[in-house]
């Protein structure tokens, strides 16, 4: 979301309907009321599912590399050391998009 919606946000107080929200940027997506706790539950288990240290380390870089351009956050990663990651068979996995998510026992 860029800084002018910021401000019409703060300064009008106006609340926003989920599906602005969405096409706004500030959720990735929208599921009915009904859903949301076994959508959140879902997604929690396919994050859950790797291993803690590869999640923190993602989690940092991300965080430190905010703002940058792609070549500074790829020189970011490898300083470091986080590029063999990429190499690990579960992230592979995980970014391929035939991966089936994780299923809670119903």
């Amino acid at each position: 979301m860029g800084p002018n919606r910021a401000r019409e946000i703060s300064f009008t107080g106006t609340p926003l309907k989920a599906e602005q929200a969405h096409q706004w940027g500030l959720v990735n997506r929208v599921v009915p009321q009904e859903s949301l706790l076994r959508e959140a539950e879902m997604m929690a288990a396919r994050i859950a599912s790797f291993r803690p240290e590869m999640v923190a380390g993602f989690k940092r870089v991300l965080t430190e590399g905010y703002g940058m351009t792609l070549a500074e956050g790829r020189k970011h990663e490898r300083a470091r050391g986080f590029a063999h990651y990429r190499a690990m068979p579960e992230v592979r996995l995980y970014a391929a998009p035939h991966r089936p998510a994780p299923r809670l026992p119903t």
